[in-house]
Order: C-alpha cells, then structure tokens, then sequence
C-alpha cells in the first residue's frame, strides 16, 4: 500500500514526498519490487546515480521478468560508469524484451560499452 501512495506522488511530480515514502516502503517491506522500481525513478530524478543504480539494480533482481527494471538498471550502470553491470543488465533486457519500447536504445548503449 505505500508504494501504492509514493507511486502517486511520483506521478504528481512529487518526488522528494515519493522518495520519502517509497524510502519507508522499502523499509517496511524490501521485497517490494515496484516500491524499489520507483524509489529508482525518484532518486534519478534528484540526481541521486548510485542511489538510483541500486534501487533498481534490487527491483530487477526481486522481479526478475520485469525487462523494464533491467533497463533502467543497466542505464543507471552506464550512468555510473559500471560497465560490467550495465551489459549483464542490458543485455538481459533484451533477452526479455528484444522488440521492446526501449531495446533500440538498449542496443545503442551496449554498443558504446
């Protein structure tokens, strides 16, 4: 249900109320994939790169078929300068999602690493 709530601020455009609560909703419960998910988009969104890299580096690794977690993993690794990690994870990206919205641009940053 909290991530529920710091979903909807997210959505408003309330991101530091959304990092807020999504930071107590992985608190209270780190098994929340989504909460993870959109805690990556907030911090990403206040500049926080390592912070961001590892709440989504979690939810991909908590919601293994979710392709789009992969590829915000993966574009927070090559943000990092993680390149390791950015391939695995774009490249697992596109072995879930080859034609999806994202996999152009999946492609481009693998080929940049």
């Amino acid at each position: 249900m909290v991530s529920w709530i710091g979903r909807a601020h997210y959505d408003a455009g309330q991101i530091d109320k959304a990092r807020e609560v999504l930071r107590e909703a992985v608190a209270l419960d780190p098994s929340q994939a989504d909460a993870w998910f959109y805690l990556g988009y907030a911090e990403n969104e206040r500049g926080g790169g390592a912070a961001a890299l590892a709440a989504f580096q979690k939810a991909a690794r908590l919601d293994e078929a979710n392709a789009d977690a992969w590829f915000f993993f993966g574009e927070a690794a090559v943000a990092q300068r993680q390149r390791k990690l950015a391939r695995q994870a774009l490249e697992r990206y596109l072995g879930l999602s080859p034609e999806g919205e994202q996999a152009d641009e999946a492609r481009a940053m693998l080929q940049r690493l």
